[in-house]
């Protein structure tokens, strides 16, 4: 092994956060597009032909017929979302493959370790934490349609019990959907593969017999001051807490040191 230099270790680390943000906008985009589809095709254009729940709508207001016509939508919506997950689970698994050759890679790189006889080129090891990352994420990506469906069905009863237009609970019922399409999806993407990646990194070094890291920060705005502080540290997998991706949405790597 030939130990790269200060120069190139700090090349390696950000070529690691830039390719793991790649993948983290493809999966942000992925959950978004997964729970817009199930949004709009599920719940909108449903509630819009059957109610009257509509944006252009004049101020009228839910009939109890309509009312009741929404609660059978809002079934079949519920129906749907899980079997829509898992179906996502191919293109989540992706992602999380990527993230996974990334990790191997980029810290063989700071190892100094020759790629073309990559001592890490088979890790049945991988397996269990590949797992636990697809049941993980499964439950939060369910969760945000749950979530979204609960606030929807409280906002039809509410308007319906209160009397507001149809107009108003449909401007309602979309500022839902731009939440869970927005920030709660990008969470998800951001905070999972991150906690991945460090997840992994750390496995493979302690296979490795590799305890000491650099913790390797972004530098840039968004890092916590903590993370910035601890920028060059030299820090402990067995005596140091936390590790670079345990923190949420941390994007920091960890770089060995032999």
């Amino acid at each position: 092994m030939v130990m790269p230099t200060k120069r190139q270790r700090l090349r390696i680390a950000h070529n690691w956060r830039r390719k793991n943000m790649v993948q983290e906008l493809g999966y942000y985009r992925e959950i978004r597009k997964l729970f817009l589809t199930w949004y709009l095709n599920s719940i909108l254009k449903p509630l819009a032909k059957n109610t009257g729940l509509r944006f252009d709508a004049d101020e009228e207001f839910l009939t109890a017929a309509e009312y009741a016509a929404a609660g059978t939508l809002f079934e079949n919506a519920a129906e749907e979302w899980p079997e829509m997950v898992q179906t996502f689970t191919i293109r989540m698994m992706k992602r999380a493959n990527n993230i996974a050759n990334i990790a191997k890679i980029e810290w063989s790189k700071a190892m100094g370790v020759d790629m073309s006889v990559n001592p890490f080129a088979s890790e049945p090891w991988l397996n269990p934490p590949l797992r636990a990352f697809q049941d993980e994420n499964v439950a939060l990506i369910k969760n945000i349609g749950d979530e979204a469906f609960q606030k929807i069905g409280t906002i039809v009863e509410n308007g319906y019990k209160q009397g507001i237009s149809t107009k108003k609970i449909a401007e309602q019922i979309a500022n839902v959907g731009d939440v869970y399409a927005g920030y709660r999806s990008k969470l998800i993407a951001r905070d999972q593969l991150g906690k991945l990646s460090g997840n992994l990194t750390q496995i493979r070094a302690e296979i490795s017999g590799v305890d000491e890291y650099e913790w390797s920060s972004s530098n840039d705005e968004r890092v916590r001051p903590e993370h910035e502080i601890w920028d060059g540290d030299i820090r402990s997998y067995s005596k140091d807490s936390p590790h670079p991706g345990e923190p949420i949405q941390c994007r920091c790597v960890a770089l060995p040191i032999i």
